[in-house]
């Protein structure tokens, strides 16, 4: 991917963040539990994983994302149901990380 597919970011990472909240809701807003509301395990967890490969590849140019990857991705690395979407969504965060230190050296 690298620099080539930067430029349509803009447009593709919304829809992912987007649809990454649609999957999982909060039962009660003052619990941190988390449920699913549409979609089975299988449609998240390889939602968590096309979002961390463009991470990963994107690097510094996935930068100006991070804060709201932070919050989808966070109440997701608690999911008590599903240890793949769990495991998927640790990694996520070690993207972002990497793409953190890129960013700031």
């Amino acid at each position: 991917m690298g620099d080539s597919f930067a430029p349509y970011l803009d447009k593709i990472i919304p829809s992912v963040f987007q649809l990454l909240s649609k999957v999982f809701v909060p039962t009660n807003p003052t619990e941190k539990t988390i449920n699913f509301q549409t979609y089975d395990c299988d449609e998240a967890n390889i939602a968590i994983n096309t979002l961390s490969v463009i991470i990963d590849e994107m690097g510094l140019h996935f930068s100006p994302y991070v804060q709201e990857a932070l919050k989808v991705i966070i109440p997701l690395c608690n999911y008590a149901t599903n240890d793949d979407i769990r495991k998927s969504s640790v990694t996520c965060l070690s993207g972002l990380v990497k793409a953190c230190k890129l960013k700031d050296p």
